[in-house]
């Protein structure tokens, strides 16, 4: 069964770095930071409606490709709004596994920090004001949305020393609205935002008729 993966959390939280490893062998992989960098880079002056148009487009593509050839694809996100969400209903009504893996920092100044890290790096650039609009934003939709996919993880990415990379830690699996696995070792930090997902994806498929 072809897989439709969300890959989603604030900026720097490590989702461009693992998606590849979070994806099947082949799939495509949409990053929307780096075609927004690239576009930027060709055209200074390019209005941002025109940058979110172009971007759209690049999307559905990417979409159609997948579902044409029934290939993987995998998609990342800051989940600045719930636009995703008319794709999670087309790539199950095509028969596809529907997953969304959000990836958690402690809070915005380390998110900011991973931004400068990567540029130094000759990583893509994201303003101060989008970093922090993401990372606050981010976290409401995955509680709109998280009901809506077949399969949801929630993931630390966040290290004491983002120089060194180290793999991400599970903190939870929710599947089709049951929690398979719950991390013993949550931090405090994202241990509010780990309960309100659980509650909101299993209260949410139960209310749908789905078994607890």
């Amino acid at each position: 069964m072809p897989i439709f993966t969300v890959v989603a959390g604030p900026n720097g939280a490590g989702k461009s770095t693992f998606s590849a490893m979070f994806s099947r062998p082949g799939a495509l992989i949409f990053d929307p930071d780096v075609q927004k960098y690239k576009i930027e880079k060709q055209y200074p002056d390019i209005s941002d409606d025109a940058i979110g148009s172009v971007l759209t487009k690049e999307y559905i593509n990417f979409q159609g490709k997948a579902l044409g050839k029934m290939l993987h694809l995998t998609v990342e996100t800051n989940l600045q709004s719930d636009y995703l969400l008319s794709s999670v209903e087309i790539f199950k009504q095509a028969s596809y596994d529907t997953r969304l893996i959000y990836m958690l920092l402690p809070d915005i100044a380390t998110s900011i920090d991973r931004v400068a890290l990567r540029v130094k790096q000759k990583g893509h650039f994201v303003d101060i004001e989008s970093v922090k609009t993401n990372f606050e934003v981010g976290p409401k939709n995955l509680l709109k949305i998280a009901d809506q996919f077949d399969r949801v993880m929630l993931i630390s990415g966040f290290n004491n020393n983002p120089q060194v990379e180290t793999q991400p830690q599970l903190l939870i699996n929710i599947e089709n609205g049951m929690t398979r696995y719950k991390s013993d070792e949550i931090p405090d930090w994202c241990k509010g935002i780990v309960n309100s997902t659980e509650v909101a994806a299993t209260y949410n498929q139960a209310s749908k008729g789905h078994k607890i």
